[in-house]
């Protein structure tokens, strides 16, 4: 086994101490293109590195439904505990192999919780209008301040399983921890869940608007990959200093 794919293993172990957040997961799509490194790595914040899988690096466009948030011993807040999301991601390293995820963006369709992620955990959450159609697998994302919309309609394909160590699955959706820069510092959080049971997916329609949205150029042509998942149970952790 590669130490990339050691490393994967090693980081999804749940962090010792109590998470300060709990949520669901649900009916997540992940949809992936191959995207030229170089361009990526010019967006990170330094300490960060592009990870390749096989030498191609990947821009990643997640959609999903979060459910049953809460504080930890806290008892759900109804008006703040049902969001919608869709973000963008690719996979990145620190300098001695930490392997995660970098958020380009994070749409959401509840503001104050996009409040309360922007000061917490200092991601680049934006307001949004999205629509989430679960049952017949469609997602739609306008953000207010684009011109152009997201709309999104898939299908699971066979029958769900977890991903293998090793394949270019494990490498895409196997990610636990997220990095993130605040005041020219980079931070560290994790997640904890059980590994995503996930299925292949066909893709009817797809938008690469989250890209131009963050000054990102579109591919233009079909997404390499398309996984879809019924959704997961996590928990969320503290920020950690990676580096100041």
């Amino acid at each position: 086994m590669d130490q990339s794919t050691e490393a994967l293993i090693t980081a999804r172990q749940r962090p010792v101490g109590r998470a300060i957040l709990t949520q669901k997961w649900d009916n997540l799509f992940f949809v992936h293109w191959k995207y030229d490194a170089a361009e990526i790595q010019k967006r990170l914040p330094a300490g960060l590195f592009v990870d390749t899988f096989n030498g191609e690096a990947f821009l990643s466009i997640i959609g999903f439904q979060m459910s049953n948030i809460r504080l930890f011993g806290l008892p759900a807040v109804p008006f703040l505990s049902n969001l919608n999301e869709l973000n963008v991601r690719t996979y990145v390293r620190t300098a001695d192999g930490k392997p995660g995820i970098y958020f380009f963006s994070l749409d959401c369709d509840h503001w104050l919780a996009v409040k309360i992620a922007q000061l917490a955990f200092g991601l680049n959450y934006k307001y949004a209008q999205l629509k989430f159609l679960p049952n017949s697998h469609e997602l739609s994302c306008q953000r207010s301040s684009a011109a152009n919309k997201a709309d999104y309609s898939w299908e699971p394909q066979g029958s769900p399983g977890t991903a293998a160590p090793g394949t270019i699955e494990f490498f895409l959706l196997e990610r636990y921890i997220f990095f993130t820069e605040r005041k020219k510092q980079l931070w560290a959080g994790q997640v904890y869940h059980p590994p995503y049971s996930f299925s292949s997916a066909s893709v009817t329609e797809w938008s690469e608007a989250p890209f131009q949205w963050n000054q990102l150029l579109p591919t233009h042509v079909a997404p390499d990959l398309v996984h879809a998942c019924r959704g997961v149970a996590i928990e969320a952790f503290p920020l950690t200093l990676v580096h100041a």
